[in-house]
């Protein structure tokens, strides 16, 4: 997120939302290949078989979860880095912006921890309300209401995200613009 958000910042932001959207395209890709390899899969699932088996890619399951979403994470954080480093014109990076800047980290701290602090308020809520809804009304018999709060919760962190990025679509203009 740092990588985009810098070649946002920077001007780039067709370079990030396509970093962003390659590694969770990749994370698909790499999860169908690495869950199922050549083993059954789910219909939809069926292009990832062959491809497998040309690879001999086995069948990890859960595992191949956690190695596909590091490797679509990775791949693309390489790549921004790469990109950064390469720019021409602009800041470039040096051993002096490894060392923290106690000033500016206290101005950020300042400036931050609001936000922070409702984002965290909010997750803690939300968790608490599970939490008391699947106590008081799901049982292992019907568990449907917590499914429709897990669904719910769902849509709105979509409509969250959405509004996030606006906001750093916004930012990286106002940025760019100064």
């Amino acid at each position: 997120l740092q990588v985009t958000n810098t070649l946002r910042a920077l001007g780039h932001a067709k370079t990030s939302a396509f970093l962003l959207v390659s590694g969770n395209a990749l994370n698909i890709v790499l999860n169908v290949l690495l869950v199922y390899g050549d083993g059954p899969a789910p219909e939809i699932f069926a292009w990832g078989r062959p491809l497998a088996h040309v690879l001999e890619i086995p069948r990890l399951g859960v595992v191949g979860t956690a190695y596909a979403t590091v490797l679509a994470r990775t791949l693309p954080l390489v790549a921004g880095l790469w990109i950064l480093s390469r720019r021409k014109g602009g800041p470039r990076f040096h051993r002096v912006y490894l060392r923290p800047m106690v000033g500016e980290l206290r101005a950020l701290v300042r400036l931050a921890w609001p936000q922070s602090t409702q984002l965290v308020l909010r997750i803690c809520l939300t968790l608490t309300v599970m939490a008391l809804v699947g106590a008081e009304y799901t049982s292992a018999e019907d568990p449907s209401t917590l499914t429709a709060l897990g669904i719910c919760l769902r849509l709105e962190t979509l409509v969250l995200f959405l509004g996030m990025g606006w906001g750093a679509a916004a930012s990286s203009f106002v940025g760019t613009n100064l």
